[in-house]
């Protein structure tokens, strides 16, 4: 992932996964409010403020996210969740091929090599190995 500049993930269940798309996130600030009260004589009482950083979301929110829900990053902009994109509304969807029975199925073919390309490229495994010796 270090060289990927923008990032899509549409979900998955690997835990590895989840605690990295959690640190990508980064984190928020929120407010904490604790309040007490003492029921004895004095009947006092305290109520403090105090401000602490949680996880944009944690590791398990973001393996628990709606099927729908996608979170994206494009370059440095900050990390958001978005709503998929139905693909089966796409005008271009009737063009697709679901199985190889169907006309529009693309098969794509390696064509071998010919003679004269392995008698090639035969020369260069021979000529690599002996310059590999001579630096021994």
């Amino acid at each position: 992932m270090g060289n990927c500049d923008s990032l899509v993930y549409l979900g998955g269940n690997d835990e590895d996964t989840f605690k990295f798309m959690s640190g990508l996130l980064g984190k928020q600030t929120i407010d904490v409010r604790n309040t007490s009260r003492s029921f004895g004589q004095t009947g006092s009482g305290s109520l403090s403020h105090q401000k602490i950083a949680r996880d944009l979301m944690t590791p398990d929110e973001v393996g628990n996210m709606k099927r729908h829900e996608c979170l994206v990053r494009i370059a440095n902009m900050p990390v958001f969740k978005s709503k998929k994109y139905n693909s089966i509304k796409h005008p271009n969807w009737k063009y697709l091929a679901n199985q190889e029975t169907d006309e529009r199925w693309w098969n794509y073919q390696i064509n071998p090599l010919n003679q004269r390309q392995e008698n090639h490229l035969e020369g260069l495994r021979i000529r690599d190995l002996t310059f590999e010796s001579s630096l021994k």
